[in-house]
């Protein structure tokens, strides 16, 4: 299995191999947040820790299950609704699992760094169904279009695009990619790819293999990456520590936060575009609460936070977040207005 030294001074799982270790980001703007007054602090109303073992990914499935992939158990560990103790533990060809997807039939897509492939389950019990290898080369994140169509992403510089029910990549991309690391798609079906070894955002318009553009003002290793429902592209910066916001089409931010960010390596934003930012810097273990169009955290997440790198929002409205580090998934109730 190929390894990639990482360049980055973040915590990057994505930077190492299956065994490798990883090193903590020096946080460059330490001295001067801690001169500044602290947002509120929101503890969570839940921490699961049974089962889970450095976290690579989680989601809802259709029943309404938490999925949790253990990169270093080789298993997923799956959760009834508010419950602490997994009901299921998959291991079937499970092997370093980084990403998770659902298609729409509800079968279950798992990205394996260690065996290097695609394995799918059929819902409920998770019966290992067929193995995707062609086309996979240390897989670190999964997509589905608006048309049901797998994009694998590829850490080594490559995406694979899977027909719906299909074991062989239709196309491939590797133009514009470099280290690419997350990936999300507008509501016209454009696809944009941060690539962390060029700090350049590459956009692809539906079908194509080659980029259109490049979002590259002041891009500095683009980690997280989402989009609202007005297509505004949101993306997290780890080297300098920023979160920026650029208008459909447009190459140049139309906001910027910087206050209390910290490498940021996940993101989320609620229905009212309440954007939830998590700070992967080991130091700080938190997750700051921005209300449109401010530029300062009212709240923070605070506590059992460890390099959060995945959230999401639950059945319930809660926020479940993924920490790399600590073995847990903690559960915040919402803190903006529904």
């Amino acid at each position: 299995m190929k390894t990639f030294v990482c360049a980055s001074l973040v915590v990057l799982a994505a930077c190492s191999s299956a065994n490798s270790s990883q090193n903590a980001l020096p946080n460059a703007n330490s001295a001067a947040r801690s001169a500044l007054a602290p947002a509120a602090c929101v503890k969570p109303i839940q921490t699961i820790t049974e089962g889970v073992g450095k976290p690579r990914a989680i989601l809802f499935d259709g029943d309404g299950d938490l999925v949790v992939a253990n990169f270093d158990k080789n298993d997923l560990t799956v959760y009834a609704a508010g419950e602490e103790k997994p009901s299921q533990i998959v291991t079937s060809a499970i092997s370093h699992p980084t990403a998770l997807a659902l298609d729409s039939s509800g079968n279950l897509y798992v990205a394996n760094r260690g065996n290097e492939t695609v394995t799918v389950y059929s819902p409920g019990k998770y019966k290992l169904l067929r193995e995707l290898t062609t086309g996979v080369d240390s897989p670190e994140a999964l997509a589905f279009d608006g048309g049901g169509n797998l994009y694998v992403m590829n850490l080594h510089s490559s995406l694979s695009v899977f027909a719906p029910g299909s074991s062989t990549p239709e196309r491939s991309i590797s133009e514009g990619l470099d280290f690419p690391f997350a990936m999300v798609f507008d509501s016209t079906g454009n696809l944009y790819v941060s690539n962390i070894g060029s700090s350049k955002v590459a956009v692809y318009a539906p079908g194509k293999t080659k980029p259109t553009r490049f979002i590259t003002k002041d891009i500095a290793y683009p980690q997280a990456l989402t989009i609202d429902a007005s297509d505004n592209l949101y993306v997290g910066n780890v080297k300098d520590n920023s979160v920026l916001v650029f208008p459909p089409g447009s190459n140049k931010p139309s906001r910027e936060l910087f206050r209390d960010v910290s490498a940021p390596n996940s993101l989320l934003l609620d229905g009212s575009n309440n954007l939830y930012v998590g700070n992967g810097d080991l130091a700080d273990g938190t997750i700051n609460f921005y209300v449109p169009d401010s530029g300062r955290p009212t709240k923070t997440l605070c506590q059992d936070v460890k390099v959060p790198i995945q959230m999401l929002f639950g059945p319930n409205g809660n926020v479940y977040v993924d920490n790399l580090y600590g073995n847990r998934i903690t559960v915040f109730a919402p803190v903006g207005t529904k």
